[in-house]
């Protein structure tokens, strides 16, 4: 069996060779091209943002500095949008310590982010000068920021109008923001690639802490995934029968609320095969299947052997039925984004294993 792949082996270095060559003009050539376009597009991008900021600085009548020891006669504040139940809210408790530094867990409430309903703020002083803009321009002019101080636990808030509480310099502002019912009716994911182990995925240690010895133990690592690698594509369907479709930033593009993930590897570690992901849109949960393929497995059939070589080269000489048999990530043996007889040569290299150099 060794002496048939050496021959392999042999047959496709001597194949992988000649097509070494014939990309090394293609690549020299492309890459010189790249870097240049590459630095003038920097240049130029550098340019446009120093005349955006530029034009902020412009819009601003004030810089911090320009209120040290100001007096505040008067806030105001209006919410320009709404917020959504489930999306813009989380569950949280209040947290303090006693004397001897142990955290003591108080009441359990639903806090709400107020700044995401983009209050806009109209600040008047004693002198006259009055600074207006949402909470960013009036730190910028001034040098200070709004405090939300609102009492979540007090008076929860529901669905509808609740009055939200900012102070600024002492001085406290309140203003009415609405609430809206959730708009989310499902969610459905599906991965774009599979995953390649140890190429997608990096070492993470499982720890905890010792209060005895005052120390952090190690107690063993696992493969941790970043899911979105996986390059998913989210279709959101709302309550009023519209949807969205798009990858996450196509979906934050058009709602302006990104999916998060709301899961914990560490609990249940990935492994070659189909691994399930728990993620949320507006507080809505769903889940997305990954799958997590080993390299050089070009058929995926969850092992690497000669066969994967000889799809990879039928891939290659545009064989008839190949590409649909072909796993195309797990195809890319040496992991340069493409698949070649080079990728062949590797699978041989590594059933065979003789060291790649």
């Amino acid at each position: 069996m060794k002496k048939l792949l050496a021959i392999l082996l042999a047959l496709v270095m001597s194949i992988s060779m000649l097509a070494v060559v014939a990309f090394a003009e293609d690549e020299a050539t492309a890459d010189d091209a790249q870097v240049e376009d590459t630095l003038n597009g920097d240049e130029a991008e550098e340019d446009a943002d120093l005349e955006e900021d530029e034009d902020d600085d412009d819009d601003y009548d004030y810089e911090a500095g320009d209120f040290d020891g100001a007096v505040v006669k008067s806030i105001t504040a209006v919410a320009e949008k709404s917020l959504y139940d489930g999306a813009d809210c989380y569950e949280t408790a209040e947290y303090d310590y006693d004397d001897d530094g142990n955290e003591i867990i108080g009441a359990e409430y639903i806090w709400w982010d107020v700044y995401a309903a983009d209050p806009y703020f109209t600040i008047e002083f004693e002198d006259g000068r009055v600074v207006e803009g949402y909470d960013d321009d009036i730190c910028y002019q001034t040098g200070e920021w709004t405090w939300d101080v609102t009492d979540f636990i007090t008076t929860p808030w529901e669905i509808g109008t609740n009055v939200a509480t900012v102070e600024y310099k002492d001085v406290e502002c309140s203003f009415e923001v609405e609430v809206l019912e959730n708009p989310v009716e499902s969610i459905t994911a599906v991965a774009g690639k599979a995953l390649v182990e140890y190429i997608d995925s990096y070492d993470v240690d499982i720890w905890y802490y010792d209060e005895e010895t005052e120390d952090f133990v190690v107690t063993g690592t696992y493969q941790e995934y970043y899911v979105y690698d996986a390059e998913p594509v989210f279709t959101v369907t709302f309550k009023d029968g519209s949807t969205v479709t798009g990858t996450d930033d196509e979906i934050y593009e058009e709602t302006g609320y990104w999916t998060e993930v709301a899961f914990d590897q560490s609990e249940n570690p990935w492994d070659l095969g189909t691994n399930t992901a728990t993620l949320t849109y507006m507080g809505v949960e769903f889940t997305l299947d990954v799958t997590v393929i080993r390299l050089g497995d070009a058929n995926a059939d969850g092992k690497v052997s000669a066969t994967d070589a000889r799809l990879v080269l039928q891939y290659v000489a545009d064989i008839e039925g190949a590409a649909e048999k072909i796993n195309i990530t797990a195809a890319d043996a040496n992991y340069d984004g493409r698949i070649s007889a080079i990728d062949a040569r590797s699978i041989l290299q590594t059933v065979a294993n003789i060291s790649v150099g």
